[in-house]
């Protein structure tokens, strides 16, 4: 099962690459209507990723509203991991900004600082996958975050100052 898994998201992956977004989309799905639910750690990392995958293949479509619903999707599973939370709130923050919602787009961003901040601890020993530590990526991220707050103020989408 996890090969079947594996290999869906990464034919996603390949039709997204070719730009080919639909067809990605329709690859995640199907990997998701198979194992979305599954109990296996390695079924649902895939799952995981699969809608972290649509997610971004639904925001280059210009659909923000189904990115953020897939988002928010997976900010639900309670096994995501400290990356994909993260990387998973920036990029439903830059949704909501792309839907002129720049005020629901600082919130995200204020969440994704704290928990950025919240988790920076828990993340001084471990890497990523290629051995940078988890802690200075946590830490980009919430950089990032602050650098989307600062542009959503200066072009007027907010009404909160910086």
């Amino acid at each position: 099962q996890i090969a079947v898994a594996e290999a869906l998201n990464e034919r996603g992956r390949e039709l997204w690459a070719r730009e080919r977004r639909d067809e990605a989309i329709a690859s995640f799905n199907m990997l998701l209507e198979r194992f979305g639910n599954a109990e296996a750690a390695p079924l649902r990392d895939q799952a995981a990723t699969a809608l972290f995958n649509k997610g971004m293949c639904l925001g280059e479509l210009k659909r923000p509203d189904e990115a953020i619903a897939t988002y928010n999707t997976l900010l639900k599973r309670t096994d995501a991991g400290i990356e994909t939370v993260a990387m998973t709130l920036l990029e439903k923050g830059a949704s909501l900004g792309a839907l002129a919602r720049g005020e629901d787009a600082i919130a995200v961003y204020d969440e994704l600082m704290a928990f950025c901040k919240d988790n920076l601890r828990n993340a001084i020993y471990r890497t990523d996958d290629q051995g940078k530590y988890l802690n200075w990526w946590l830490y980009n991220m919430s950089g990032k975050a602050k650098t989307q707050k600062d542009l959503l103020h200066q072009s007027g989408r907010s009404e909160k100052p910086a």
